[in-house]
């Protein structure tokens, strides 16, 4: 193109021509970057200075001093007016550019970033503030800057340095390449900055452009303050359902002791119901009337050891299987002498068992004991009456206790039974069993009853009851 001084200016690949009084002069520099890619036209003002359009802005050239202003917008074309001004026109409009008004909003470094890369965009950088920051997404893995000078060197060694702030410690040397990567970079914000370094000395104009990484929805505040919230929610109903669980498994404890201990109180008051004690005073009483004073002065004391023995026993939650024994001898005894000893009874401890030292609760025998000789041996009209009492320990390590009559058995007993004394059955076993039950609780199921009714010839001839406990050794007296 011409200037006003008749001066022929033109770019190409290798720099830029001027043609003035049939001599010619060129301008080139390697990092110019000049080329048919890259500058679209050129003009010349009034003022002498050269007007270059490029792909990614306006260069303003001094072709004497080769000084440059650099202009980061978008230019489709532009023309030169009278007054100075430059009128450029874009695709959505024009701007009209007066160089000494404006050079305030003009870059000061002499590095342009022409575009930023991702993937799936390229972004123009065609502001003229560095402070725009561009949004990108996390998925994009790969980043690239394009950058180039601005400015015209001659016999200078130029080479570029660039730095991304919050990746980069030190600035990293580029030597003649115009273009960096990066890949996999984290979510957050970043500063890509560019400055060139001639003959080893650093520029202290920079360029730079700053971008931020947007986290996926799993990384941002609001989904962790929900995923947060709904942590500490359920910590909280978890601590809460446990608090609550214990709560309910402690009332649940105290609801079994309450069982137990009222079951404690029945199978006691069973024990020492007031028939039996009448009916004992009642022997105590005809002895006496009919000068049987040894006979009674026996009847009493072993009388008043087992009321005594069953009020001890009846505090403790373990006693010997000795003592268990000792005070129900003492009982069947009782009851056998009120019935004119029309029944024999036998206890046999296996030899491989030491009483002493098995522990069973306390006064659980009895009832099963009081039920054959009241329902079996009671109305047994052919032959003497038997019970026969047998402990040992089976395979299991169980110990296994036999009750055995050879009275009339269960369903001729049900016959025979007034209204009353089949309420008093009904209700020794019955509160024997929830002691059973109740035990069970704490020992792992271990405490269970089999009733089995003998049968010969399809005649009752008895009944059987096993009884299974825990084999339950005193430790601190095995040790």
């Amino acid at each position: 193109m011409f200037d006003t001084r008749r001066k022929i200016f033109a770019l190409g690949d290798d720099g830029i021509y001027i043609l003035n009084n049939h001599s010619l002069k060129k301008i080139y520099h390697k990092n110019m970057n000049l080329s048919r890619y890259n500058y679209n036209m050129i003009k010349a003002d009034f003022n002498h200075n050269l007007w270059i359009s490029l792909k990614s802005g306006l260069l303003q050239l001094n072709p004497e001093n080769l000084n440059t202003v650099y202009y980061n917008f978008h230019v489709e074309c532009l023309q030169t007016m009278e007054d100075g001004k430059i009128l450029v026109t874009q695709n959505n409009g024009y701007l009209i550019i007066d160089p000494n008004k404006e050079s305030s909003l003009v870059s000061t470094s002499q590095i342009l970033i022409n575009n930023f890369k991702t993937p799936t965009s390229t972004i123009t950088n065609n502001h003229l503030y560095d402070t725009v920051i561009y949004d990108v997404k996390w998925s994009e893995k790969t980043f690239i800057f394009q950058f180039y000078s601005s400015q015209l060197y001659q016999d200078y060694n130029v080479e570029f340095e660039t730095y991304l702030e919050g990746l980069d410690k030190t600035w990293q040397a580029q030597k003649l390449q115009n273009t960096i990567q990066y890949n996999n970079l984290s979510p957050g914000k970043y500063r890509f900055q560019v400055r060139e370094k001639i003959n080893n000395l650093p520029s202290k104009y920079i360029t730079s452009l700053s971008f931020q990484i947007l986290p996926p929805f799993w990384l941002t505040w609001w989904f962790q303050s929900i995923v947060a919230a709904g942590f500490f929610s359920t910590l909280y109903y978890f601590i809460l359902f446990k608090a609550r669980r214990k709560l309910a498994e402690k009332e649940r404890q105290l609801e079994i002791q309450k069982i137990k201990v009222d079951s404690e109180i029945k199978v006691l008051r069973s024990q020492m119901n007031p028939h039996f004690i009448f009916n004992s005073l009642n022997t105590i009483e005809a002895y006496i009337v009919e000068k049987r004073d040894d006979e009674a002065s026996a009847f009493l004391q072993k009388f008043s050891k087992l009321i005594r023995s069953v009020l001890e026993n009846s505090q403790e939650e373990f006693i010997s299987l000795a003592e268990e024994l000792k005070v129900l001898t003492w009982y069947i005894n009782l009851e056998q002498i009120r019935s004119n000893h029309k029944w024999d009874f036998s206890i046999s401890v296996n030899e491989n068992i030491n009483s002493n030292l098995i522990k069973i609760p306390p006064l659980i025998l009895q009832p099963f004991v009081e039920n054959a000789i009241i329902h079996g041996l009671k109305n047994k009209l052919n032959g003497k009456g038997q019970i026969d009492i047998s402990i040992q320990k089976n395979q299991n390590n169980i110990l296994e206790i036999t009750i055995d009559d050879n009275g009339i058995g269960r369903i001729n007993s049900s016959k025979n039974q007034n209204k009353n004394t089949y309420k008093k059955k009904s209700l020794g076993m019955k509160f024997t069993i929830d002691r059973i039950i109740n035990l069970n609780e704490t020992d792992e199921k271990k405490y269970y009853a089999e009733i089995i009714d003998k049968v010969e010839n399809g005649e009752p001839t008895g009944t059987s009851i096993k009884l299974f406990l825990p084999f339950k050794p005193y430790k601190n007296i095995l040790s």
